[in-house]
């Protein structure tokens, strides 16, 4: 057979089938018109704008169950205020995911929102952080392609086409689940979509999902009532007991945030505002004032033992006319707890944009059984970021970031001198630094990062005896030195490692798997890297550059990284926390103190005293910690 037939008779096999195929998402990806029978029209109306057949209103696509997929339209914005998208995976209009612009907050933070809609209840209030909203420039009177794609719990957005996404979610809140698809603009005609595409594809790749915890110290064991009306309730009086004898108490599961959205436990029937009743228990060891954090969404008020201790209100624009009411750990109570058991109960009410609470036990401090605690300074710091032991002259040095006040002179901006005791034996032990941050020791010197570069410090002498220069960074951060003496820097924000090698600066690496790059350590022929963009420790190889994932945390600052003498790895996470990650990728919380607030930035470990030293960069107070000597 001829080679030329052979292809003749391949394709005439293959074309059926690949036409069957492309013909299907073709039919998918048509452009479906508005003024088609696809759709249902609720209201609006098919219209010439900017040159293009186009619609205003809300429409639903008819004969279509949607969860995974792409969806492509276009939209123009007339100029007013307005919030125009798609809403998908629709069960019923109390239930849906949502999409929309903005264009009044064109360039502003919110601009671009998600929001999950759930038994009736808006959830914008909740869910206000990165992925839920995002800045984008949103023109006016001028067609904007927008780009979605819809898998499992992540959504991407795109806008004119870009490859980079404009929003990014990681965590829907509702179940995955089938469901109709809806465009939703005012009746006003502010806004017009055109040319709208889907098409089905369960095959679409995202980065894997996050890795999230619930942070230390929630109270997260609470019980919900159904909703009641608000006029039928005595809000600011703890109820009477025959109204809580009739109560249907529910158990609630809190949100890896420690959010409990009540919205998922009773349907609000009406627009006439709704309250319940929320409850859980708090144990003490002793009769203590403590403090507790606490967020709302709209109006609460909260009751210790039956006695009122906290009234608020935080709904929409209630406070001046720009407050949106979004939720937070932004108030606290001092709880005046007796001995024993203390019921905590909260009256909560909802007006509109989110119903929901969260509070936090702002004493709660983590430290696994086989850490104590030995000592702290006090604030005495300013924003200590680095620490590192000096065995010869048994001395820790703390670097000071003077972040918020750069122009200060320059001797704020110092190191201080410690002992491994908690002594402070000088506060301000060498100055000459422009906001220092990591430190390293070798060969008898110490090695110091501030903005221009390295500065290499004589300890006995107190004076710097050589600069390396670095032009033209973005942030330099951390720094550690191989066994050739060769010096690596990080600069976290641009994604490379510097080298210094015999007096010579170098970009080392620069890779786009490197994001916000911070810690670094040293580990035979392995640079041990905290990759805070993707929340990663990394390993790079000092001869191939290799680069390796060795353990993925939760969403934080990866910071300090430390050997200890079994070969384990020892990480800070900057909001508090300290892990011991084996070789093997087994994790152990060691220390968690953002419960009450305390960072952890660049710690030093001292495996001789198995003793962590902690600076805290906010809160100004170096702490150490120590394993436990087990045979005492």
């Amino acid at each position: 057979m001829s080679k030329r037939n052979f292809i003749r008779l391949s394709l005439s096999n293959i074309l059926p089938g690949l036409i069957i195929i492309l013909s299907s998402a073709f039919a998918q990806s048509q452009i479906i018109e508005f003024d088609s029978e696809k759709w249902d029209i609720q209201y609006g109306k098919v219209v010439e704008y900017l040159g293009q057949k186009s619609f205003w209103g809300r429409a639903s696509l008819r004969d279509v169950e949607f969860e995974n997929g792409v969806i492509e339209y276009d939209v123009a914005f007339e100029g007013g205020r307005c919030f125009a998208g798609i809403f998908f995976r629709l069960q019923d209009p109390g239930n849906t995911e949502h999409f929309y612009m903005r264009p009044h907050k064109s360039n502003l933070p919110d601009a671009l929102q998600f929001q999950s809609i759930i038994n009736g209840q808006s959830s914008w209030q909740l869910y206000s952080n990165e992925g839920f909203a995002e800045a984008a420039k949103i023109p006016h009177k001028e067609w904007i392609h927008v780009k979605m794609e819809i898998s499992g719990t992540q959504v991407r957005v795109f806008l004119n086409n870009s490859e980079t996404p404009a929003i990014e979610i990681d965590d829907l809140k509702r179940e995955s689940q089938k469901g109709r698809i809806e465009v939703g603009g005012p009746g006003n005609r502010l806004a017009h979509f055109a040319n709208f595409t889907y098409r089905v594809d369960n095959n679409l790749v995202f980065k894997s999902r996050k890795k999230y915890k619930l942070p230390y110290g929630i109270l997260d064991d609470w019980k919900v009532s159904q909703p009641v009306k608000y006029y039928d309730i005595e809000p600011y009086e703890y109820p009477e007991s025959d109204k809580l004898n009739k109560v249907d108490w529910i158990d609630t599961e809190c949100e890896h945030t420690g959010l409990v959205n009540v919205a998922w436990y009773g349907t609000r029937p009406s627009n006439i505002p709704h309250a319940l009743y929320a409850k859980t228990t708090i144990h003490s060891d002793k009769d203590e004032i403590r403090r507790i954090d606490f967020g709302y969404s709209d109006i609460a008020t909260v009751f210790l033992n039956g006695v009122q201790v906290f009234t608020g209100r935080s709904d929409f624009r209630r406070r001046d006319p720009s407050f949106l009411g979004i939720i937070g750990l932004y108030d606290s109570i001092f709880m005046p707890l007796k001995k024993g058991e203390n019921e905590i109960f909260i009256t909560l009410m909802d007006v509109f944009g989110g119903w929901g609470f969260i509070m936090k036990d702002a004493s709660a401090v983590y430290l696994d059984e086989s850490i104590e605690k030995v000592w702290d300074t006090g604030k005495k710091f300013r924003f200590p970021e680095s620490a590192v032991y000096d065995e010869k002259r048994d001395a820790v040095y703390v670097t000071n970031f003077d972040q918020y006040y750069p122009s200060r002179a320059q001797g704020i901006q110092a190191i201080s001198k410690l002992s491994v005791d908690g002594e402070i034996e000088d506060i301000e032990w060498m100055s000459g630094f422009f906001n220092p941050t990591g430190m390293e020791l070798y060969g008898d010197r110490l090695y110091v990062v501030d903005r221009r570069g390295v500065a290499v410090v004589d300890p006995d002498k107190k004076e710097i005896v050589e600069r390396y220069g670095i032009p033209n960074t973005g942030f330099l951060n951390d720094i550690a030195i191989d066994a050739k003496g060769n010096i690596y820097v990080t600069d976290s924000n641009r994604s490379i490692i510097y080298k210094i090698m015999e007096g010579k600066t170098s970009q080392w690496l620069k890779d786009e798997r490197l994001i916000n790059t911070n810690g670094l350590c040293i580990d035979g022929n392995r640079m041990l890297l905290g990759n805070s963009g993707d929340n990663c420790l990394k390993y790079v190889d000092l001869d191939t550059k290799e680069i390796g994932i060795l353990f993925e945390f939760e969403p934080g600052i990866i910071d300090g990284i430390k050997v200890d003498d079994s070969g384990n790895y020892l990480v800070s996470v900057f909001d508090g926390k300290i892990y011991r990650i084996t070789p093997g990728g087994k994790e152990t919380k060691l220390i968690d103190t953002s419960a009450e607030n305390f960072n952890c930035a660049d710690f030093e470990y001292i495996p001789s005293m198995k003793l962590f030293i902690i600076p805290t960069m906010g809160n100004c107070v170096v702490r150490a910690f120590r394993i436990k000597d087990e045979s005492r």
